[in-house]
């Protein structure tokens, strides 16, 4: 229940961003956590040359195809948005607009999680165990930023 809960926090906090601030922060949030900090993680984690430029090739192609849905997104909240400006919007033609930004949101998350494990593969368990605790532990850093870190741990 704990994790559904942070799960739905963070598909929140991506949605209100993405409604308000555009690319930038649409793409800070559709990228794994670790993956943003690259040096510093690569040190941390003991990657060996190949394994960085490797992991390095997998955070380009993801970054890539995350941008380009995640800009998707963005336009299709703004043409929500315009459309919401006509008084005479139909409300079932809105909420249907609604529900196709929910099915790229879902498959952007997807394409986040399918990206993580990729990049969990092509290191050594203990890497990978390093890896994953780091994005778990930013996730959870920026929840409690957000000021919904108290309110989950009560649930």
């Amino acid at each position: 229940m704990k994790k559904l809960l942070i799960f739905t926090v963070i598909v929140s906090v991506v949605t209100l961003g993405g409604l308000w601030s555009g690319k930038k922060f649409c793409n800070m949030m559709s990228m794994p956590a670790g993956t943003r900090s690259g040096q510093a993680l690569y040190a941390e984690m003991g990657l060996d040359a190949s394994q960085t430029e490797s992991v390095r090739k997998l955070e380009a192609s993801f970054r890539k195809d995350a941008d380009a849905l995640c800009m998707r997104i963005c336009q299709k909240r703004a043409d929500l948005l315009k459309e919401m400006k006509d008084k005479h919007a139909n409300q079932e033609v809105l909420y249907k607009r609604v529900e196709e930004i929910g099915q790229l949101q879902v498959v952007l998350e997807k394409k986040v999680i399918s990206h993580i494990l990729q990049v969990d593969k092509s290191l050594t368990p203990s890497q990978g165990k390093a890896y994953l605790e780091r994005i778990y532990q930013q996730q959870c850093q920026m929840i409690a930023q957000s000021g919904y870190g108290e309110s989950l741990d009560k649930k």
